[in-house]
Order: structure tokens, then C-alpha cells, then sequence
């Protein structure tokens, strides 16, 4: 597949209408080891849970990785992802009256995943 250019994207995605995504990222190596919001684990791994707005189509679920990322460490982000959806961390974005720009402004620190 080619890379499209900036302006490809802008317009295939022009006449689309904004779809709301619960958006979970994942780190690996430390990146974030040293950030006050974005918490690390023993293995250097960190993990964010929040709304988004997307002009692509919303599929149910989808899965976008960076091609560089080990396998390994894509399977271990996957896993813990899996983690937060089986504790019902998607159940806090179905509720209208949710924090949507930030999902765990509300919650207190024993309610956090991280």
C-alpha cells in the first residue's frame, strides 16, 4: 500500500461526520516513566484509557499497531488492554453523564485501572 499524502487523507475524510471511540493507547520501553498522569508498570509498559473523536467509520473494535512494535510487547499492551475491558472499563463510557474528555477525572484513585 502507498502512503497517501496529507492532503489524500483530508479529503477522503472531509464528508464524514465525527464518530465517538473509546481510545485505550499502550507504551512500551518507558516512555511515560517519569509522567504524573500516565502510570508505568514493572516492565515499562503504560496505558491510557480515554474518548475520542475519529472521521474514519467506526468499526466495533479495531486495532491499530505501529509495524515496529515487537510482538512480544504488542501481545502484552493487548493484554493488558483485554484486562480493562474484562474489569468493565468500557461500561463507564456507556453512561451519558460519563466524563468523556478524561475517563477517570470522576473516579476515585481506588476505581482507576492504573
Amino acid at each position: 500500500m502507498q502512503r497517501p499524502s496529507k492532503e489524500m487523507l483530508l479529503e477522503h475524510y472531509s464528508g464524514r461526520e465525527p464518530q465517538r471511540f473509546v481510545q485505550i493507547d499502550g507504551w512500551h520501553g518507558g516512555y511515560w516513566k517519569n509522567d504524573s498522569v500516565v502510570a508505568t508498570d514493572e516492565h515499562g509498559r503504560s496505558m491510557c484509557l480515554g474518548e475520542t473523536y475519529e472521521l474514519m467509520h467506526g468499526a466495533h473494535v479495531r486495532i491499530l499497531i505501529e509495524p515496529t512494535t515487537a510482538p512480544e510487547e504488542a501481545r502484552a499492551l493487548l493484554e493488558q488492554a483485554m484486562g480493562w475491558i474484562k474489569e468493565g472499563w468500557l461500561t463507564r463510557y456507556q453512561r451519558k453523564d460519563a466524563c468523556l474528555t478524561c475517563g477517570h477525572e470522576e473516579l476515585t484513585d481506588d476505581e482507576k485501572p492504573f
